[in-house]
């Protein structure tokens, strides 16, 4: 049965499980900065050494910012081909800083695919190479004794591995299983840990690969449940935990929660979790982004903002701040005390940066 209360209880993961996890979050997140990035709502962030990459998600542009200073963050450039219609997209940093790789996909089909922008100069990035796609939802970067990889979770072409040289990306490896099986962020999500790839899917759930030999990743288990989107995965003891978001692209009926499951054994994983506390159940009110630090697991919500979670249970709120209502904007920026809208969340050393849909990113403390 659909649940309509706007603040719904939070269910706790075993106490076995519980009992590994350290302490983390205070209470109480605030704001330290922020900068205005766009008009518009801001998308993934990457991290590397200082500079952070931040998409412009409906505007088709990658922007470059100087974080190192976390009370002045400032843009340095940014990375903009013209595109219109930008649906969305995903970010990672090459090994040696050198490229940032940008999937997208918008409603130019030319538009689409895998780019890769050179940002040796972060004040004046530009397109190093470009592969095209039929719909760029997640990507990754890896390295191995044998080179650098780029993954690619596409709607059309499935699972798909590139080698990465001098900035060009040489496909090895396509599995079209997930294929038409994404629909977006809200349906997709992949990690590397160790030597496994977990991939998450809005109709196939989650698949484990064993990513030993990145030309040939070998399935190793699976978890059919349900439908899953962005996915956070982490060691909790001597065990492999998997937190994922329930997607909304294919079933916007599904609710706002997260999906604790025991992947410690890929042949044999096991939900042992499902945690729930988020406002609103359309579309426009969905968990997006998750990152895990210090024993909490930080998640991104369009409504809630950015909650903190340990063994299940609430433990930190983004508080209230002065943050510009993006209506009011050509009237001088008006202000409203209220938590900012989250789409992603990364950490930065000892705190957080939370990409909102105002066009803000916010330093926030932990």
């Amino acid at each position: 049965m659909r649940r309509t209360s706007s603040l719904i209880a939070v269910v706790s993961i075993s106490t076995i499980l519980a009992a590994t996890l350290p302490a983390g979050a205070s209470g109480r997140m605030r704001e330290v900065s922020s900068v205005r990035v766009s008009k518009s709502g801001l998308g993934r962030i990457e991290v590397r050494e200082g500079v952070a990459a931040v998409l412009q998600r409906r505007e088709g542009i990658v922007a470059l910012l100087d974080v190192a200073d976390p009370k002045r963050p400032r843009i340095l450039g940014r990375y903009d081909d013209g595109a219109v219609d930008s649906l969305d997209g995903d970010l990672a940093f090459s090994e040696d800083g050198r490229f940032v790789i940008y999937a997208r996909q918008t409603v130019q089909f030319s538009r689409d695919g895998v780019h890769v922008i050179d940002v040796t100069d972060p004040k004046n990035p530009a397109l190093h190479s470009y592969s095209p796609s039929g719909g760029a939802y997640r990507v990754l970067t890896h390295s191995d004794a044998s080179g650098e990889y780029v993954v690619l979770l596409d709607a059309v072409y499935g699972l798909v591995v590139y080698r990465l040289v001098e900035g060009v990306l040489i496909p090895v490896y396509n599995d079209a299983l997930p294929a038409l099986k994404v629909g977006g962020p809200a349906s997709a999500g992949m990690e590397i840990v160790g030597r496994r790839l977990y991939v998450t899917t809005g109709q196939t759930g989650l698949q484990v690969y064993d990513f030993t030999n990145p030309t040939n990743p070998m399935v190793l288990g699976a978890w059919d449940g349900e439908g899953l989107a962005e996915v956070e995965v982490v060691k909790v003891g001597k065990r492999v935990i998997a937190y994922a978001a329930t997607e909304y692209w294919f079933d916007s009926n599904n609710e706002n929660e997260i999906v604790v499951l025991d992947v410690s054994e890929p042949g044999r994983i096991r939900k042992v979790a499902r945690w729930f506390y988020f406002f609103g159940l359309d579309e426009m009110n969905r968990l997006e982004g998750l990152t895990w630090s210090g024993g909490v697991l930080y998640a991104a919500h369009s409504e809630s903002s950015l909650v903190a979670f340990r063994d299940g249970r609430v433990v930190g709120h983004l508080e209230p701040g002065r943050h510009c209502d993006r209506e009011g904007e050509e009237r001088g920026c008006l202000y409203k005390a209220a938590s900012p809208p989250a789409f992603d969340v990364e950490r930065l050393g000892a705190l957080l940066l939370v990409a909102s849909d105002d066009g803000q990113l916010y330093v926030v403390s932990r």
